[in-house]
């Protein structure tokens, strides 16, 4: 249980910041930037691959993780490059493909005091084609990780961590066919952003280029600084070379993804002596288009993969359905931005009762482009690293999100049900329970429920066909959702098995301060 409650510590206030109040700003990391379903693949790269000797690049197939390189050897050795670089061994065994870093490649650091910090670390990973139809370019992904205690060495924990992911080799990857001149150009993960004041932390940040035709151009960065370039096609990538004296750095970009006809998705290798702290970056390229975000476009629901961001016409936001509300408010130059306010004694709300309250961090989008129902913008965050401390820029990234004009859910689902706080309100009680999905030491997900507090062990649950379902003591309840309000949702209740008109009706409530909607809102 200690390793479990460890593993929801770093899950909820670690390792996935996308899905608290952070969601979906990537600004330290990649977090929880999920696929839309708007990206048309157009390249070669869901070709079946043999893993031979070659480069290759890892990459998430709904963005939610950084991606890798890996280059084998014909020799069985080879490099594994994410932030930093190291060396590997690597063999087939059978269908699968082993790799065992030589030493472990480290992958985030972060302190929970000033005496304790830790690092997590990748010791091996296993790659095995996908046998799902129409997967032939997808591997199923065991990476074995461990957390570290850097002063002691000690390891704290050691887990696996499963997903499926897209493999690319990079003599694959497609030629640049794009007119690169002309246009204003946004690009992620340019800027490499540290604080001496906090050692642990490293950020990446968007920034807009311009290319000219004599083969220089300018990067104009997050505080409008601007610094010269020169680029050139090679082959299949773009290079581009930074002129600065005091920072130098080169980028090389590979195509992995054509986006509409706004931009491509990339990988870039970065090298120079500027550059040794993120080795591997990928992200969006896209042409600025002639958009700002308006209460038109922005008024409804905003929808991810693993998330959903309301936004409601009285200017109030709840991310993902039963988190803290904040309000949102559009600047004269159309960017849409949200404050997190925070008491001392309350903890987030929207309106502050006295004068104890203070900004906890602000979020920023500026909108790219909007195709379809699908709206592309750059998301920015400045953000206090603890409470009540000064504010640093933290970073941006560019996302995407399915826009629907109604906000609110019809029907539960792991998508905002994972990680929220809930007041279940019975005939004759109160209970707070906390929904943490969390990963055994086997890599494999459980979905547990908590009362009151990580630890205090309340039953199990599941989302089955819009409906929840939480067992206790081999028992199943099953939850229907009847109706919503932006504070709280209608259910009945009834046994696995039974319907509601067997069962009684209750409401959730969301700890959210957002409100209950009246009939015009």
């Amino acid at each position: 249980m200690k390793e479990n409650i460890t593993r929801l510590y770093l899950i909820i206030f670690v390792l996935t910041s996308g899905i608290i109040l952070a969601a979906a700003n990537k600004a330290s990391a990649k977090g929880t930037e999920m696929s839309t379903g708007a990206q048309q693949i157009q390249s070669s790269s869901h070709q079946a691959i043999d893993l031979n000797s070659g480069n290759y690049f890892l990459i998430d197939p709904v963005d939610g993780y950084n991606a890798l390189q890996l280059k084998l050897a014909a020799d069985g050795s080879g490099k594994i490059k994410e932030r930093s670089a190291v060396n590997i061994t690597w063999h087939n065994n059978g269908t699968t493909t082993e790799v065992t870093a030589l030493e472990p490649l480290v992958l985030y650091q972060f302190a929970d005091s000033e005496t304790d910090s830790y690092r997590g670390e990748l010791v091996s990973i296993t790659l095995t084609p996908s046998t799902e139809p129409d997967q032939s370019a997808l591997y199923d992904y065991v990476a074995h990780q461990r957390i570290v205690h850097n002063e002691t060495g000690e390891i704290i924990d050691s887990y696996q961590e499963q997903r499926v992911i897209q493999l690319l080799n990079r003599k694959n990857t497609e030629r640049w066919p794009l007119d690169l001149v002309g246009r204003e150009w946004v690009i992620e993960d340019i800027d490499l952003l540290t604080y001496p004041e906090q050692p642990y932390f490293q950020g990446l940040s968007a920034a807009r280029a311009a290319f000219f035709d004599n083969g220089l151009g300018m990067f104009t960065h997050h505080d409008q600084t601007i610094s010269d370039f020169k680029w050139r096609l090679k082959g299949r990538k773009l290079e581009i070379k930074t002129l600065s004296e005091s920072k130098k750095v080169t980028y090389s970009f590979w195509i992995t993804e054509f986006i509409e006809d706004i931009g491509v998705k990339f990988v870039a290798n970065v090298r120079g002596k500027d550059a040794n702290a993120w080795r591997t970056r990928n992200g969006y390229m896209l042409i600025q288009q002639d958009s700002r975000f308006t209460p038109e476009n922005v008024v409804g629901s905003w929808s991810r993969a693993n998330a959903q961001f309301d936004y409601y016409a009285d200017q109030i936001h709840v991310p993902n359905i039963a988190h803290p509300a904040s309000k949102w408010t559009i600047s004269d130059s159309g960017i849409l931005l949200r404050d997190k306010i925070v008491h001392p004694e309350l903890g987030p709300v929207v309106e502050c009762p006295d004068e104890q309250c203070y900004l906890s961090c602000t979020f920023t989008r500026n909108l790219i482009a909007k195709i379809g129902d699908t709206l592309y913008f750059e998301s920015g965050l400045d953000s206090e690293f603890y409470d009540q401390g000064p504010i640093f820029y933290q970073g941006s990234t560019i996302l995407t999100a399915k826009y629907s004009e109604k906000p609110g859910v019809e029907q539960f689902g792991h998508s905002w049900v994972d990680y929220a706080r809930m007041q279940l309100n019975d005939v004759n009680s109160q209970t707070s329970l906390i929904f943490a999905p969390e990963f055994g030491a086997d890599g494999t997900e459980q979905h547990i429920v908590y009362k009151d507090s990580p630890g205090n062990l309340y039953g199990r649950y599941q989302v089955l066909d819009g409906k929840l379902h939480i067992t206790q003591d081999e028992q199943t309840q099953v939850y229907e959702l009847l109706s919503f309000n932006r504070d709280h949702i209608q259910v009945c209740r009834y046994f696995d098995g039974q319907s509601c008109e067997q069962g009684t009706q209750l409401t959730f409530s969301f700890n959210n301060n957002a409100g209950s909607l009246t009939t015009n809102e």
